[in-house]
């Protein structure tokens, strides 16, 4: 998955966990200015993250904003 021209992106998963493991990787490397390092970050959903309801407890469909990621560069 990439993100959009703003730094938006969307998931889609079947599972039922409210937290998801996003990893960000450099993906033009030094063609755009430098090489960074991959970093994973947690995120927690919460009830008042829900946007749509569904069906089980699960279900639906969850919203998250201000999850800010930097990479930082290779060494």
């Amino acid at each position: 998955m990439r993100t959009m021209a703003d730094g938006s992106y969307e998931i889609s998963d079947e599972s039922a966990s409210r937290t998801a493991w996003l990893t960000f990787t450099d993906t033009d490397g030094p063609e755009n200015g430098g090489q960074f390092a991959e970093k994973s970050v947690e995120v927690n959903f919460t009830e008042a993250d829900r946007t749509k309801k569904g069906d089980g407890w699960y279900e639906g469909a969850f919203a998250r904003t201000g999850v800010d990621v930097t990479l930082e560069e290779k060494k």
